[in-house]
Parts: structure tokens; sequence; C-alpha cells
């Protein structure tokens, strides 16, 4: 019989092809974004199911390196009753004041020490392997936002670098997609983790005497633009935000190419909202994306609709002029032409 079809990929294609989600951004105004804003961040966070309960941080600096232009501290604290959280920050010489500091979230591969430029050899990584993968993405962007002046920081998010320590084989899986399977038959989910990871990152700080609590911004390239994004959408105390290498839409990236993880999803969030409409959760405060025009796991075109929705909310708050777009010449990387200056004018 004409007309049958035993294709699942076809079936999810017609099924998304067919959705429009049921929270997207729709205000003119700013009077219907705050009332968009509350129904929405409602929505996620029932989405987003339970959150662990914060524990006192109890942070222990175990490393200081003197980097030359800056210091690099490595810290842990405590996320929650079951986890804690390494990472390092970079303090600027110098500084003659509490200074701004940028959150910097690292994306897939090594974690946290790729993106302070650490090519020290570690478990699926080689020296040659580190320094690959921070030549490819110009990965080292908390090196580069500290030398320009900012305090940085920088942790491990659940499964990756330290965090990434499995007891049983994988057998060539993804070790995020065997964690959000194993959360959510708890009904945990990992996404929301490392949410409330980067929000206990915000909580230390705002502990440290060298920052001003009032100028701490976040960003990230690939899974850690996917944290950028939420986290300046869950939490008002980030300033300013920077997404590379992210907005895109659903369907362009994640149903029809597949370039996503259990890390970065809830159940039915396509149902509600798409990327661009949970990005506008950070309107009307200052944003700025990266695209390249050559990176094929976020299509360009496909990144330029998703930004042309995310300015509508911008123009809805009467702030167009506190979003910007990098469009760049090169794939999936860190462009930074823009970036530095950008977090130098709203820090």
């Amino acid at each position: 019989m004409a007309g049958r079809n035993f294709s699942m990929m076809d079936y999810i294609n017609a099924r998304c092809a067919s959705n429009t989600p049921l929270f997207g951004f729709d205000a003119t105004d700013e009077a219907e974004a705050k009332q968009w804003r509350v129904k929405a961040l409602a929505k996620l966070r029932d989405l987003l199911g339970e959150m662990p309960e914060p524990v006192q941080l109890c942070p222990e600096i175990v490393e200081t390196v003197d980097m030359g232009s800056y210091i690099r501290e490595k810290i842990i604290f405590d996320a929650d009753h079951y986890s804690s959280i390494p990472g390092y920050i970079l303090i600027p010489k110098g500084l003659s004041g509490p200074a701004p500091a940028v959150i910097c979230f690292h994306g897939h591969g090594p974690g946290k020490d790729a993106v302070v430029g650490i090519t020290t050899p570690r478990e699926g990584y080689t020296e040659d392997a580190m320094r690959q993968v921070i030549a490819q993405h110009n990965y080292d962007y908390a090196h580069q936002f500290a030398k320009k002046g900012f305090i940085t920081f920088t942790f491990d998010f659940r499964c990756f670098g330290e965090r990434a320590h499995t007891s049983f084989e994988l057998y060539g899986r993804d070790r995020c997609n065997v964690h959000f399977i194993r959360g959510s038959l708890l009904g945990i989910n990992l996404l929301a983790l490392d949410i409330a990871d980067c929000h206990r990152a915000i909580d230390y700080l705002i502990t440290r005497s060298e920052i001003d609590p009032c100028r701490i911004g976040c960003f990230g390239l690939s899974f850690g633009g996917t944290m950028s994004m939420w986290t300046a959408a869950t939490d008002k105390r980030i300033k300013a935000a920077g997404i590379s290498g992210y907005l895109c839409e659903f369907e362009s990236f994640a149903i029809r190419n597949g370039n996503f993880c259990g890390s970065q999803f809830v159940p039915t969030l396509g149902r509600y909202f798409d990327l661009s409409d949970i990005t506008s959760l950070i309107a009307p405060r200052p944003l700025l994306i990266e695209s390249g025009t050559l990176d094929e796991g976020f299509p360009i075109q496909s990144a330029k609709r998703a930004y042309a929705n995310l300015h509508r909310a911008y123009e809805a708050w009467g702030k167009p002029e506190l979003l910007a777009h990098d469009v760049f010449e090169g794939g999936h990387k860190f462009s930074g032409a823009l970036a530095f200056n950008w977090f130098a004018r709203w820090l």
C-alpha cells in the first residue's frame, strides 16, 4: 500500500515540523514581556523538576600558581549533600578594587582544564590532544579574559573532567546520555543538576572580596553556551552573558542533526519552548551571541532565524542595543572579536 513508512527519523521529523511551542515568546511590549517571563520561568522550573538542596560551600584553595599577569587558584567547594565542585579562579594582578568576573563554562571535551589553557595529560587526552582541542576551538577563553583584566572562574560540570568517573563500562556510549537515563529513573534531571551547580558557582564568587557581586557575567562555547543560556535565564545575578556556538533552533541541530547529549535537555522541553524563547528570558540584560558561518553542528541560517526571534524580545523590552550578534567566518569555535569589549562595556 502506498504511503507506508518505517522510519523513526521521518516520524520525529514530521512531528517536529508540526510543533508550535506552547510558551513561545509573543510579547510586543515591556508589560507583556514581564507577564510572559513570569509564566515561562514557572513552566521551566516545573519541567526541570527536583533541584538539589544546597549546603554550606566550605570552599578550599588547594593550589596557587603564578601565571605572570594573573594568579590561578584551584578551588573546591560543596554543591549539595552528595557533590563537590572543582574549579579554577584566575585573578589578574594589580586590581585596584572589586572587579568584574566572568564565569567561563566549558563545552564537551576535557572539562575546565582546557578553558584555562592547561595541557597536562588526563584520562582520554594526551598533552598533544589537549593542545589540539584548545587550538581547534580557541578554547582557552578563561585565560584570554583574564589576560584582558577580568577575574574568571571555570569548573567541571557533572560527567566532565574530574567529575567524569564511571564505575562500569560505557561500551562507547556518551557519558552524559548514560547518566541522563540513570538520573531519570530517580526523577533527577542532569541539566537541572548542572544549572544548580552554576548557581552555586555564583554563590561562591560573591564571597570573594576581589569580585564586585554586581558585575558578574558568564560565557560559554557549545555545551558551555547551553549552560551560559540557562544560567543567565534562571539567575538575575548574571548581569551580562555570552553564548557561542549554540543559539539555533531545536529542529535544525537536535531533531534533524542529533547534535546534543543528555546534559542539555529535559523531557518535553520542545513542546513548550524553542532555544530563542529560553534565551529571551535573559532580556533585557546585555547578551552577545557568536555564530560561525561554517559551524556544521549549529547551521548559520538556523542561528540567524533564532537570533531574529531573540531580537524581537529585546525590542519588546525597548533595549535592542543590549543584544549583539558576532557572525564570523569559521567553524565551531570561540570568536572573541566582540566579546572582550562587550563585557568591558556592560560589566
